[in-house]
C-alpha cells in the first residue's frame, strides 16, 4: 500500500517543518535532506509500498535487513532523517549518530524502541506514525467480532486435517455462538484515533 510510505511522508513534513525557512535550507540543491530507512523490508513486507511520497522530499536511502549492530553504517554523515520500523536504538547508537541527524522516525505508532532521552541530549527529535494503520486494525477488529460471534475458528478446526469431522462441523453444539442482532458493543479506551475514527 502506498499509504504506508506516505503516512510517514506526511509526519516527517510536519516534524521537519514543511513550509519554514529552515526545511527550505535543508531541501535546498545545495543540501538536501538525507534520509535513511534502516529496515525497509518491515514497511515493505509484501512489496506494495510505493517510496515516491518520500523520495519526493528525501534523497531516499533503502535498506533491508538492519540491526542496531550494523545501524550506524547505515547512517553516514549528511543523513539528516533516520527511519526505523521497531527496531532498537538505543543510547549508544544514538550518541554515535552523526551530527547531521535531526530526526528519528519510527515507522509506526509505539515508539519505546528508541532512547528518547538520549535523542533529547543529542537534540534529535523523535516522531512516530501513529494513525498509518487505523483502517486496517478496524478492519481487524470486526473481523474478530464476527469471527467469535460464529465460533468460525472452531468450526474451521473440526474440518483440519486427515479426519475432518463433518458431523461436528455441521453441529453448533458446545459452540459459543452468539447473534449480533440486538447487542450493544462496548468500546473501552475509544477516545483516540482507533475507536473514534476507525471501529466507531
Amino acid at each position: 500500500m502506498a499509504s504506508r510510505a506516505a503516512a510517514i511522508s506526511k509526519r516527517l513534513l510536519f516534524s521537519l517543518g514543511v513550509g519554514s525557512s529552515s526545511f527550505r535550507a535543508m531541501s535546498s540543491e545545495s543540501s538536501k535532506v538525507v534520509c535513511s530507512v534502516l529496515n525497509s523490508d518491515k514497511l515493505n513486507f509484501d512489496s506494495k509500498c510505493s517510496w515516491d511520497s518520500l523520495r519526493a522530499v528525501s534523497d531516499l536511502h533503502l535498506h533491508s535487513g538492519t540491526v542496531p549492530e550494523t545501524a550506524l553504517e547505515r547512517v553516514p554523515a549528511g543523513t539528516t532523517v533516520v527511519v526505523t520500523k521497531e527496531m532498537e536504538l538505543d543510547a549508544a547508537n544514538i550518541d554515535a549518530l552523526p551530527d547531521s541527524v535531526k530526526i528519528i522516525a519510527e515507522a509506526g505508532t509505539g515508539y519505546n524502541n528508541i532512547d528518547g532521552e538520549a535523542a533529547r541530549k543529542r537534540g534529535i527529535a523523535v516522531c512516530n506514525v501513529p494513525v498509518y494503520s487505523t483502517g486496517a486494525v478496524a478492519s481487524m477488529v470486526m473481523t474478530f467480532v464476527l469471527s467469535l460471534s460464529c465460533s468460525l475458528a472452531q468450526q474451521q478446526r473440526k474440518l483440519w486435517g486427515p479426519q475432518p469431522d463433518r458431523e461436528g462441523w455441521a453441529s453448533i453444539r458446545g459452540l459459543s455462538h452468539f447473534e449480533l442482532a440486538g447487542k450493544t458493543i462496548g468500546l473501552i479506551g475509544g477516545g483516540g484515533a482507533l475507536g473514534s475514527k476507525g471501529v466507531a
